[in-house]
């Protein structure tokens, strides 16, 4: 019996540990949500076709990252976002209840 609830105790730490970090990731979701909105209409645009066909005249810093002007960087990054979404909508739809 003790041991049960020192193991409910010790889940309760770690449960107040992590709730600051989910309340920063919600901030994080709706920040990349408008991210993915901006370059999805970018990547979606007859700017970015007239980008991708001079490509190789145009230089940008990409700190590392794939070019956007590159056929798959934007795609990739959107469809990895909505991946990693539905991943965490399974999770939240078994912890909401719908009234």
């Amino acid at each position: 019996m003790q041991e049960h609830i020192q193991q409910m105790q010790d889940n309760y730490g770690k449960l107040v540990e992590l709730l600051p970090e989910l309340e920063k990731s919600l901030s994080q979701w709706q920040e990349s949500y408008q991210l993915i909105q901006q370059l999805n209409q970018f990547y979606h645009s007859s700017l970015w076709l007239e980008l991708y066909d001079n490509a190789d005249n145009i230089q940008i810093e990409t700190n590392g990252n794939y070019s956007v002007l590159s056929q798959d960087a934007i795609w990739n990054a959107v469809t990895e976002q909505y991946s990693l979404a539905k991943q965490l909508y399974e999770i939240l739809s078994k912890i909401v209840i719908i009234e």
